[in-house]
């Protein structure tokens, strides 16, 4: 009889046992489940981060050259003077702002394995007389551009940088091939160069 009477009480902590058991169970299988999400969420996002580290290409080159930055970047700021140096383009000039500066816009036509386009590029940073960054966008491609000019020694330590994002297999083997075989980097550091060492030469001779 006695047990009879306490049947309800223990089967009630049976099933509160079994409740809280479930309860433990289910949080287990929870927290279980947001460890897999965030791990498939962070492999995702690496992957993203993998995909597009492939599908940018920085191109580098860098070039020491007698004259200070202050006269490197007064020669290099003449845009009329960029179809001497580069070896790729035919004319730049500015389509808004009064000079080169953080906010203009640049109309750049140049000539690429013997095709001519036109590309529109933002100037997004210039630190005259060392620096200046641009963006352009073309046949679904984007760049970002920089020239350096920093103080080294007597003379400057010029640097051409260029990264290209978007290009897909195979024209990403295409572009690779190109900058490799054409020199491009270095050739347009060289250009500055020899026009700088002409322009001086002249002015000895003067």
């Amino acid at each position: 009889m006695v047990w009879i009477k306490r049947s309800p009480f223990i089967i009630r902590e049976v099933i509160s046992a079994q409740l809280c058991g479930l309860c433990v169970s289910v949080a287990i299988l929870s927290q279980s489940v947001t460890t897999e999400t965030q791990r498939t969420q962070r492999l995702h996002r690496e992957d993203h981060l993998m995909s597009e580290q492939i599908r940018s290409q920085r191109f580098y080159a860098e070039l020491y050259v007698e004259q200070r930055p202050e006269t490197v970047w007064s020669y290099f700021s003449d845009l009329t003077k960029w179809n001497q140096w580069s070896p790729i383009c035919l004319d730049c000039r500015l389509v808004e702002g009064v000079q080169l500066g953080t906010g203009s816009v640049l109309q750049i036509r140049f000539r690429v394995a013997r095709i001519t386009t036109v590309v529109v590029a933002n100037v997004i940073n210039v630190k005259s007389p060392r620096l200046i960054t641009w963006t352009g966008k073309k046949f679904g491609l984007s760049a970002v551009h920089t020239y350096r000019f920093e103080s080294q020694g007597t003379g400057t330590l010029m640097s051409n940088e260029e990264t290209i994002f978007g290009a897909p297999f195979p024209i990403n083997n295409l572009i690779k091939s190109w900058y490799k075989t054409s020199n491009l980097s270095l050739q347009s550091l060289a250009g500055i160069k020899r026009e700088l060492r002409a322009k001086s030469h002249f002015t000895e001779l003067t």
